[in-house]
């Protein structure tokens, strides 16, 4: 596997993944350290000058040699150098990947910079929990993304429909039915359920429903009762006629945000991840609004949260504290944050969101100051994700669809999603 090297900070050449990993130089001579993303030329760029703007603030002469690739190449990248005990000493984690690396001794711990080296004063104690496991902090959250209600808003308004007033998820289900057909072709609301990578918004339902998606001890959270409940809401609409058809659901499946339902003014309404915002609003030749997700009328207030983009360091760095500090830098320094923005998703640090919003067009704004409201509603610590997450998200998928295509009851696809999650999960 070829991965593009380049370096961040001073004196850095480029150089293959083969090369030596970091090491200690002694006394006063030049350090290098390896970090490393997924991504593109653009996102590695901008970090590596974030990377350099830390150097320039240290007494010690180092040097930030930085790696990337696409995602999938770059997870397994992670899964041979953690194998080998050569980790990065700085890398960009997956949250649906901490709980397996924090576990196997993988990565630093790095409670014993928290208050010190790191500040977590604007980034808050849920986001010290997202990167919690068994106890050690592993990683910290750079960056959130979302969930929200994306709208139409001239069709939204032609159909007597006002999506801020949309409480709760009976609410949603009558503003689909209002709005299919108001204009010739188009959608209620589209089909979120049938996607096999992320099922964020049932996520969200399960917990305003006052359970967890997984446990903290690594098994599933949800009921049988919980599962079968989302299935029916999205079975009946389905019914109605005022949602995204199956086939049409797969044949967007590649079309990308730009070229979804709502971005292409098909549909009034859409659960759309709080970050698509800024990609929708310049795809799409009408103005589309966006609002909190729905909730449950007699669901928990605690239920929101923000899937992470974490960064943590490997257990085998030879330089602990200039990587906690890195790490420090790169979640609360606001001239970083002014230089990397959104490339990764909203700031963590309140701090950071403040600081950048000028600098922002309307979408960013309206995505970041979303963000920042919802922050300040009641958060409770979202369990890590276990080894085998992706696998339940799957069959979340696969069942989902078959209701959808009508092979499946919506009874038989909870039963289903629930023991092949369990298995998933080793039994939990």
């Amino acid at each position: 596997m070829a991965m593009i090297l380049a370096a961040c900070g001073r004196g850095g050449a480029t150089r293959s993944s083969g090369d030596a990993g970091s090491g200690e130089n002694g006394g006063g001579e030049a350090i290098t350290m390896r970090t490393a993303l997924w991504g593109n030329a653009d996102r590695a760029q901008l970090y590596e000058e974030a990377c350099a703007m830390y150097a320039d603030t240290l007494e010690q002469d180092v040097t930030f040699d930085m790696s990337f690739a696409e995602l999938g190449p770059y997870l397994e990248r992670l899964a041979t150098t953690a194998a080998a005990n050569d980790l990065p000493d700085v890398f960009f984690m997956r949250d649906t990947h901490v709980g397996w690396y924090g576990q196997s001794g993988s990565l630093l711990d790095l409670t014993p910079y928290l208050g010190d080296i790191i500040q977590t004063d604007e980034i808050g104690e849920a986001a010290v929990g997202d990167g919690t496991v068994d106890g050690g902090v592993y990683a910290l959250p750079t960056h959130y993304v979302g969930q929200a209600l994306f709208y139409d808003v001239a069709m939204a308004e032609e159909a007597g429909i006002d999506p801020g007033a949309l409480t709760t998820w009976d609410d949603l289900a009558d503003a689909a039915r209002e709005a299919h057909g108001i204009r010739e072709g188009i959608v209620g609301l589209h089909d979120p359920t049938m996607d096999n990578s992320t099922q964020r918004f049932l996520e969200a339902y399960i917990r305003q429903a006052g359970e967890e998606v997984y446990t903290p001890e690594g098994g599933i959270g949800f009921s049988e009762d919980t599962i079968a409940s989302w299935l029916e809401f999205w079975h009946q609409l389905r019914s109605d006629g005022v949602i995204t058809p199956p086939d049409l659901v797969l044949e967007l499946d590649g079309s990308g945000v730009a070229g979804g339902m709502i971005a292409t003014n098909r549909c009034v309404l859409a659960l759309m991840s709080t970050n698509h915002y800024v990609q929708v609003v310049p795809a799409s030749e009408n103005e589309i609004g966006l609002t909190s997700l729905p909730i449950l009328p007699d669901g928990t207030d605690d239920w929101w949260f923000f899937p992470p983009i974490l960064i943590s360091a490997g257990a085998n760095t030879q330089h602990p504290e200039i990587a906690a500090g890195l790490i420090n830098f790169l979640v609360n320094d606001t001239e970083a944050g002014e230089h990397t923005l959104l490339n990764q998703g909203a700031p963590s640090s309140a701090a950071v969101r403040d600081t950048i919003l000028p600098l922002l067009d309307d979408a960013q704004r309206a995505f970041v100051e979303q963000i920042s409201r919802e922050q300040e509603y009641p958060r409770r610590a979202f369990p890590v994700r276990p080894e085998g997450s992706e696998e339940v998200n799957t069959s979340i998928g696969r069942n989902s669809t078959a209701v959808a295509y009508g092979e499946m009851s919506v009874s038989d696809a909870a039963a289903a999603i629930v023991s092949e999650s369990t298995a998933a999960l080793g039994g939990a």
